[in-house]
C-alpha cells in the first residue's frame, strides 16, 4: 500500500498557490520529493505537512518514527519513516525521501 504519489498530486492540486516541491513522489532517492529553494527556511515544516496530507488521505493516524539526513551523490536528502498509530501488528510504514539539497546549502551559508 504506497499512496505516497497520489498524495503529493493531491497537495499540489489542493492549493491555489504553487506548492513548493516537485520532482517525484518520494519513494526513494532517485524519486525523491524536491522541495523548491524558495522554501528553504521551512523545508521540513513541508515535509511534515506532506506526511498529514498522505495521514489525511489514507485514513490513518501517522506519526513519523525516525528522521535522518543523508548525503548521497553530491545530494542531501532527509528521509523520513512514517509509521501507522495503531495496536495491530500489521503496520502502515513507508520511508519518504525529500531532496532538500538547495534548501540545506541557502540555509547552512547564512
Amino acid at each position: 500500500m504506497h499512496n505516497i504519489k497520489t498524495a503529493v498530486e493531491l497537495i499540489k492540486k489542493a492549493y491555489i498557490y504553487d506548492y513548493p516541491i516537485k520532482g517525484g513522489s518520494g519513494k526513494s532517492y532517485n524519486d525523491a520529493i524536491i522541495i523548491d529553494i524558495i522554501a528553504w527556511s521551512i523545508f521540513v515544516r513541508i515535509e511534515y505537512e506532506i506526511v498529514n496530507f498522505l495521514a489525511i488521505h489514507i485514513g490513518k493516524i501517522l506519526k513519523v518514527r525516525q528522521q535522518k539526513l543523508r548525503k548521497q551523490n553530491d545530494k542531501i536528502y532527509d528521509i523520513l519513516s512514517i509509521e501507522e498509530v495503531s495496536p495491530d501488528k500489521d503496520k502502515y510504514t513507508i520511508d519518504i525521501y525529500f531532496d532538500v539539497t538547495d534548501c540545506w546549502n541557502k540555509k547552512n551559508k547564512k
